[in-house]
């Protein structure tokens, strides 16, 4: 089959982060994808935001950067009809949507969507900054809807009228499994975008409450303003927190293997890559609040911890880590989030339809 991804940002992961430092869980999920389909022989088409047609030994790669507002969407559309593709495949809201669609629409293609954060379907939220009318047509003539847990397939169906399939986030599970002893794990990992809702203040305080503990912080700034250059600024002044950039995402297993738990202070999110890469390094996940499809509460503290606020941590962490289990880990692993099996349930339903 012939596959087309529209994915603005996912030239950093293809060109190995060479110039930039901007890591998107979403553009890592279609990296998993588009390498699995190539390692299945399919034909995959990259379009995305580089100026010029780049020569890549691996990728087949279109460009669509440009300074006019309506040339990228006629840009996509000529691209589309050039390579014919059976599939064209987006991953979180876009506007650009609608040349996808229309395409798929007058010939009679496959259009999919994946969701890559709960407030996709929420109109009202918006963090993309989509226009809501050109969304809901491109929804409307969808093919496919994929999503990440319950809360977005409740939300598809409460505020656009549409079913959404759910299907798990995907990852190469290790072959080395490793067992989760607290004596060797030398810190508390923070990993996220500087960004409001990701909320890194709720680590200040958990850092400043227990100072006989290290974290380290791997927080880039994909944004430079106002916000991100104080909260770096704080971040340095704690001084039990060891701040940390930006590390490419194959190097972040080697902090993770190392953390007594990786700490999630997120408002919202979809369903973080770095609570499979956690758990994928036998390290549970201590969230305040975060838990898709209730998960983390449903193990029984095998997973890590749903805590209510940072207090709540700081009073109760040394509790729950008798209840760690990284054989759990790698056991839900297998059976919700295994690359191989989840990609295989994908190309069924493209080729026989749904049939949950």
């Amino acid at each position: 089959m012939k596959f087309f991804f529209m994915s603005l940002d996912i030239w950093p992961f293809l060109d190995n982060f060479k110039n930039s430092t901007i890591i998107g869980g979403a553009e890592k999920q279609q990296y998993f994808l588009i390498n699995e389909l190539l390692r299945q022989k399919h034909d995959v088409l990259i379009c995305t935001n580089v100026s010029n047609k780049p020569q890549h030994a691996r990728y087949e790669v279109e460009p669509i950067l440009s300074h006019r507002k309506y040339l990228k969407y006629y840009r996509i559309f000529l691209h589309l009809l050039k390579f014919n593709p059976d599939v064209v495949y987006l991953r979180s809201p876009s506007n650009l949507g609608a040349a996808l669609v229309a395409y798929t629409f007058l010939f009679r293609k496959k259009m999919v969507f994946f969701s890559a954060h709960d407030t996709d379907f929420e109109p009202s939220v918006n963090l993309q900054g989509y226009n809501p009318f050109v969304f809901s047509l491109f929804i409307r003539f969808c093919d496919y809807i994929f999503v990440q847990n319950k809360v977005q397939k409740d939300l598809l169906k409460n505020n656009f009228k549409k079913n959404g399939i759910e299907i798990g986030n995907i990852i190469e599970i290790n072959e080395k499994r490793l067992v989760f002893n607290l004596k060797e794990r030398k810190y508390f990992l923070w990993i996220g975008r500087i960004e409001p809702f990701k909320r890194i203040e709720s680590l200040f305080e958990i850092a400043q409450s227990m100072l006989n503990e290290k974290f380290v912080a791997i927080a880039p700034a994909n944004v430079k303003n106002e916000y991100s250059e104080n909260t770096i600024e704080c971040i340095k002044k704690i001084k039990n927190i060891d701040y940390v950039g930006f590390v490419k995402p194959e190097n972040i297993s080697e902090y993770l293997k190392k953390a007594k738990g990786l700490i999630c202070t997120s408002e919202h999110e979809g369903f973080s890559n770095t609570f499979l890469e956690a758990w994928n390094n036998g390290t549970p996940v201590f969230t305040m609040g975060v838990d898709p499809n209730k998960i983390i509460n449903k193990s029984g503290g095998k997973l890590g911890y749903v805590f209510s606020s940072s207090i709540q941590f700081v009073n109760k962490i040394y509790e729950v880590f008798n209840f760690v289990d990284s054989s759990y880990m790698y056991n839900y692993l297998d059976s919700h989030h295994c690359l191989e099996t989840n990609v295989s349930k994908f190309m069924e339903i493209l080729f026989y339809g749904d049939q949950s």
